[in-house]
């Protein structure tokens, strides 16, 4: 896939641009497209996040939601680096600016979530996502160490 279209994919799940309703459930249909992406995808996203996702959560209230497919882009950047290139999200994620990486853990939590024994999305949390996530734990951001001390105990990390 080449960069032009990573990024129309990227922005098709970060807005929401085909989904599909069935009864109260709604599927990003870009977004799951976009999670089966090879780390080819990683700057891409990353790119969109820092250029187009950061400014607009900075200026917007806390509890605002500014992209409808926000959770669902950071769910399939989270679940591509950790098949791939996990300290590379690591470091993204940790010069991030509060709101970002708010959203980003509170993502982890559920990328990462298990129903019995097998994670939602078929990807183990990696080492390195534990580790930042316990690093999270002591940041002096309330809000940082508040979702990352839930994300700790929520996702069942590999041994």
């Amino acid at each position: 896939m080449s960069d032009l279209e990573l990024e129309q994919l990227t922005l098709d799940t970060l807005h929401g641009r085909r989904l599909r309703v069935q009864g109260c459930f709604v599927e990003n249909l870009a977004g799951q497209e976009l999670r089966v992406c090879s780390a080819e995808a990683l700057p891409v996203v990353e790119s969109v996040l820092r250029e187009t996702v950061e400014p607009a959560i900075s200026r917007a209230a806390a509890n605002e939601t500014t992209f409808l497919g926000l959770m669902d882009l950071l769910a399939a950047y989270l679940l591509i680096a950790a098949r791939s290139d996990p300290r590379r999200a690591v470091q993204f994620l940790g010069a991030a600016s509060e709101p970002l990486m708010v959203k980003s853990l509170r993502s982890m939590g559920t990328s990462f979530s298990r129903k019995g024994d097998v994670y939602v999305f078929g990807v183990a949390p990696p080492p390195e996502f534990r580790a930042f996530v316990q690093k999270a734990t002591a940041s002096a951001s309330d809000a940082i160490r508040s979702i990352a001390e839930r994300v700790e105990g929520h996702v069942t990390w590999a041994s």
